[in-house]
């Protein structure tokens, strides 16, 4: 990525709110109540050519006023502007601009004020504290000791009573130029702060000057989206969510000031802040550290507050404040007790809408977006545990922290062209990744996003709506998912009340095929498919991770994929859901990338292998083009499978996405075409269980409502992992005269409580299990036991091409 360094000295905005929120102290600046000392001053903050860093102020709705470059969107600022929107102006000569001081001495025996200031704003971009604006340091000063020096915070509502300085974030969409051909100029409430400037102080006439002027410079990034079309098809889209480690919404501890060590304090040299990719620009303001925002914050709740406005809300955990990093700083990673900050934030953005009501930027195939998408964030990584064992554990000391910056954009885009005859357009591609990074940020610079915005039809959307084999239409219905409308099939024997694959095979419509189980495995591996579920979502507290063999729809071979399954997850009501991630290539971190190797959580070892037999099939998916996600319910005796596309733009994990939150609608006035979705009744399985010895099969009725299992058309193998099994651990049990049975795709397998997805325990027979023909085994006394049982079960057929929803 190519860094463009916001390097301009410039002023800034200061965002007071009508109220301050209610839990944070008074704001007093004495010292413990004593009287302070009344001081003047005289200092100027300087900008380089014609860029000023706007303002805001208690009452008002100032802002820096920015303009988009044509040819690159830079935010190029050009003032302090009275409101932070487009309608904003330039404020007039003599306007004050409200800024935060922190004063320290080199003597340890003086105490340090922090006080909000007022400075006089010229056109052009200058400030000047003048001397005729007096202010109060705290009760003990004596200018006389050490020497003074002094830096400042330009925006946010300053709180110096509670030694804070709050931000709401910056996210917006402009345009370089209007209709009319003229620059767009608009407002964002962002940082701006300087670092140390010593000073000329006098103590007999309580009088401070600043020789040189100070330089402001932005704190944090402002990054831009540029979305460009590449689909296929025409799409708009009027928002996005972000997913990012990074802070969007937080506050400055000013308690960091009173610890800055009397080294720290030296006069800041333009040359060493000339660049924000210079070590030296990040030492001289590393002291200014920021933090999350308190969701209790009058600006987090309330119907006003970003919580409700904004979907906001933090997943995983955050530090809050100075001495909760100190703190966890003196810790060594590998102390259990210490805290990380794994916190991603989530919030959604809708365009303002304009005259006419519209508020979609369209955006046809092979094409740019005609704006830009700006986001003000604070620079901060994410930390992520990689276990050295081969089993993530709570209590495991055994792994590395790495920290990681983590950037998603998601657009609520809307497709504008339908499908054809020779076309298909998905109806659904609401929350499409447009841009994902892992590249961290740093604080002082500005980055492009080029977001390249691609699609590639998921597995879910080539499975027929419908069980059962029949005409185009009853495949397609959208209605009737029970299993009263889903018939059994034996495979080649008839039995009472039903048909069988090998009659119905031949009249499949065109169009549609009875998929092999590689195609099944494109959502489902061999085992452990949604393993969240397990034993009532109790059994695994981390994502589990398997490579499996998958095969689409006009692959001409089958490739290894690897497929991510979340933990269990319950929702606001406790109903327990599981997700995935399936379809990436191979990740980096893993040491045996075999066909059905097995990852408990995020680890390095597989513990095990539960191979599907497939061993020919070696060649690993070389890019994330099919990746996408699924969101498993079960809803009314059936399960319900959500998909989303996710595609190569997405950095995300499944421990990062596994939330309600990342399946929220927007909730912002636009109804969004509803997500590709498919239903599978719960039509029970066959299970196997043990009597006197002897190991038999029988339909299970008590899994009824609970599970359910697909034929396919191919034989288990003999070397994959099934349970019943072979001495050796591989193969299926056989039928009557050795012949194999069939690969079956399982929904929420039943036995041992497991309750997960798979081909690995209810497989299915074409004719009689073996000893099923006998009549003196121990299973004779055993209710379940049918002699000559034939395995009955349901078919749901895919199509060649896919389907738009």
């Amino acid at each position: 990525m190519k860094h463009l360094i916001y390097s301009c000295i410039a002023v800034c905005a200061l965002l007071f709110t009508s109220c301050v929120d209610q839990d944070v102290t008074e704001n007093v600046n004495s010292n413990d109540g004593k009287p302070g000392i009344t001081v003047s001053m005289s200092m100027e903050g300087n900008m380089q050519g014609n860029q000023a860093a706007p303002t805001s102020r208690a009452g008002g709705n100032n802002a820096i006023g920015y303009e988009t470059d044509d040819n690159t969107g830079f935010p190029t600022p050009i003032g302090i502007y009275n409101k932070g929107t487009n309608e904003g102006t330039e404020l007039a000569n003599g306007d004050k601009v409200p800024v935060l001081l922190v004063f320290k001495s080199t003597d340890t025996t003086q105490p340090v004020t922090k006080v909000i200031t007022n400075w006089t704003y010229k056109q052009g971009g200058e400030l000047t504290l003048e001397p005729s604006e007096t202010f109060e340091m705290k009760a003990g000063t004596d200018l006389s000791k050490g020497k003074w020096f002094v830096c400042g915070i330009l925006g946010g509502e300053p709180l110096p009573g509670a030694n804070q300085v709050k931000f709401n974030g910056f996210i917006e969409g402009h345009v370089a130029r209007n209709v009319a051909g003229n620059k767009v100029k608009w407002g964002a409430n962002i940082p701006y702060v300087f670092s140390w400037r010593e000073l000329e102080t006098n103590q007999a006439n309580k009088t401070i000057k600043a020789k040189d002027p100070v330089r402001f410079k932005q704190f944090g990034t402002i990054v831009r989206l540029k979305v460009t079309n590449k689909t296929g098809f025409g799409f708009k889209y009027n928002g996005v969510r972000i997913i990012t480690s990074n802070i969007l919404c937080g506050q400055f501890d000013l308690k960091v000031f009173d610890e800055v060590p009397t080294t720290d304090l030296t006069d800041t040299k333009d040359a060493t802040i000339a660049s924000a990719t210079l070590s030296s620009f990040q030492n001289a303001f590393k002291a200014f550290k920021f933090y999350q925002r308190p969701l209790t914050d009058n600006a987090m709740v309330g119907s006003d507050g970003l919580i409700a406005k904004k979907h906001f809300s933090i997943k995983g955990e955050y530090i809050a404040n100075y001495a909760e990093e100190k703190a966890n700083d003196a810790k060594a990673d590998n102390d259990i007790s210490k805290k990380f900050n794994t916190a991603l934030t989530y919030i959604d953005h809708t365009f303002l809408k304009d005259a006419t009501g519209n508020n979609f930027d369209n955006v046809p195939d092979n094409s740019e977006a005609p704006s830009y998408i700006y986001v003000w964030m604070a620079p901060q990584t994410q930390a992520v545990k990689l276990y050295n064992d081969n089993m993530e554990s709570a209590t495991s000391t055994n792994y590395t922290v790495n920290r990681v910056a983590k950037t998603q954009f998601l657009l609520m885009a809307v497709p504008t062209e339908t499908s054809s005859a020779t076309k298909v357009v998905p109806s659904s591609i609401s929350m499409i990744p447009a841009y994902g990074s892992l590249k961290p940020y740093t604080s002082g610079a500005n980055y492009p996003a080029r977001g390249s915005v691609v699609y590639k039809f998921p597995p879910l959307s080539y499975i027929a709506k419908h069980d059962n084999f029949g005409t185009e239409a009853e495949l397609s219905v959208d209605n009737d998912y029970n299993v009263a409308n889903t018939k059994r099939y034996t495979w080649e024997k008839e039995v009472a009340n039903t048909e069988t694959i090998t009659d119905k095979r031949g009249s499949i419509p065109s169009g549609y095929e009875f998929a092999g189980n590689e195609y099944w495995r494109s959502i489902i591996a061999q085992y452990y498919g949604f393993a969240g579920f397990r034993n009532a979502g109790a059994t695994y507290k981390y994502s589990v991770g398997i490579v499996s063999p998958a095969k689409l729809p006009g692959w001409s071979t089958t490739k290894l994929v690897f497929h991510s399954y979340s933990k269990g997850v319950k929702d606001s009501n406790g109903k327990l859901i599981a997700y995935m991630i399936g379809m990436s290539k191979k990740p980096d971190y893993i040491t045996n990338s075999g066909e059905g190797q097995l990852y408990m959580g995020h680890v390095t070892a597989s513990p095990t292998r539960v191979s599907a037999g497939l061993d020919g099939n070696t060649t690993w998916i070389d890019n994330n083009n099919y990746r996408y996600t699924i969101r498993y319910e079960d809803v009314n005796g059936a399960a319900v499978l959500t998909q989303r596309y996710l595609g190569p733009r997405f950095v995300l994990d499944m421990d990062d996405i596994d939330t309600e939150d990342f399946w929220a609608d927007p909730s912002n006035g636009t109804t969004y075409p509803a997500d590709t979705k498919r239903i599978f009744p719960y039509a029970g399985v066959n299970s196997a269980a043990s009597a006197g010895n002897q190991t038999f099969w029988y339909y299970d009725t008590s899994t009824l409502g609970k599970c359910t299992q697909y034929w396919t058309p191919d034989n288990t193998t003999t070397t994959g992992r099934y349970t019943p099994q072979n001495s050796n651990g591989t193969g299926a049990m056989l039928g009557l005269g050795g012949v194999l049975p069939k690969q079956a795709v399982a929904f929420m397998g039943s036995q041992a409580g497991n309750e997960t997805c798979g081909f690995f325990q209810h497989y299915l027979y074409v004719n009689v299990p073996v000893n099923g023909d006998r009549t003196d085994g121990g299973a004779m006394g055993d209710s379940r036991y049918k002699v000559n049982f034939i395995m009955s079960a349901p078919v749901r057929l895919w199509k060649t091409t896919p389907y738009a929803d």
